[in-house]
């Protein structure tokens, strides 16, 4: 694959396990979408890689943003390729697990450090679901309607975007001994929170 890469774009070793294949294996979708986020990610590399890309590509690696930002907006408006190419078909629920994945096969395609993936990621979120509609402020209510309320469950995994900054996720052991080594009781962290 790498004859296919960018021009000027050098395939740069692998960093701190933000390759497509490491944040793909920390994805948990249901079952029933196993197979069409798959289909979703091979879908959206063969537009990254194909010919075709390549000038939009370097368009937008020129353009003034972060690179995390050009990321995001080079991802958002593939995820909106995928969707209109399949009719409107594509599963809602694999939009943003294949978004996320894209976004690390496009910092991987470009060199993106590991932070300019995360931001790639987080911003890559907040556009596809402000495309459906749902702002910041209706995500909690919408998150309580569908699953109830919840408190968090300590996942140990940690979110990938943490993972990706080199970050322990909240609440892990390895977050509480990393606090612990700044100083930070789960006093003053609570307050940093607010």
């Amino acid at each position: 694959m790498a004859d296919t890469k960018t021009p000027g774009a050098e395939q740069a070793p692998a960093k701190g396990g933000v390759s497509p294949q490491d944040v793909r294996s920390k994805i948990q979708v249901p079952q029933q979408f196993q197979q069409a986020l798959d289909r979703a990610i091979l879908a959206g590399r063969k537009i990254l890689y194909s010919p075709q890309m390549t000038p939009q590509i370097q368009q937008l690696m020129q353009g003034p943003d972060s690179m995390g930002d050009k990321l995001a907006k080079g991802v958002a408006g593939l995820i909106g390729i995928l969707v209109d190419k399949s009719n409107k078909t594509l599963p809602p629920q694999i939009l943003i697990p294949a978004a996320v994945v894209l976004v690390a096969e496009a910092g991987e395609l470009v060199n993106a450090s590991d932070e300019d993936v995360a931001e790639g990621m987080a911003g890559v979120i907040e556009q596809v679901l402000n495309a459906a509609g749902v702002t910041p402020d209706k995500l909690p209510g919408m998150l309580e309607q569908v699953r109830g309320p919840q408190e968090p469950d300590g996942d140990e995994q940690g979110g990938l975007i943490e993972q990706a900054r080199g970050e322990p996720a909240e609440g892990t052991p390895a977050d509480a001994a990393e606090d612990a080594a700044e100083g930070e009781t789960p006093a003053t962290e609570e307050e940093e929170d607010k």
